[in-house]
């Protein structure tokens, strides 16, 4: 609810709040942009390391048919 109200208050005073000649919502969508591509760097990063530093644990496979001990 918060969340949605800040949003609509963001759209609403766009026009009277200006961030380095970008409106409002333009900042908020460039911060949104970079925040979200920042994560997935980290993310595939942190893959990356996980693989390298456990290569050889075993995968555990859980749901689906093959976690099923009659389709093994």
């Amino acid at each position: 609810m918060a969340s949605g109200a800040i949003c609509i208050i963001a759209i609403f005073s766009d026009g009277w709040i200006n961030l380095q000649d970008m409106s409002l919502t333009a900042a908020m969508i460039t911060m949104a942009v970079f925040g979200t591509i920042m994560m997935y760097i980290i993310s595939i990063l942190s893959l990356f390391r996980l693989r390298r530093q456990s290569w050889s644990a075993g995968r555990v496979r859980q749901g689906g048919v093959n976690s099923d001990p009659a389709f093994r």
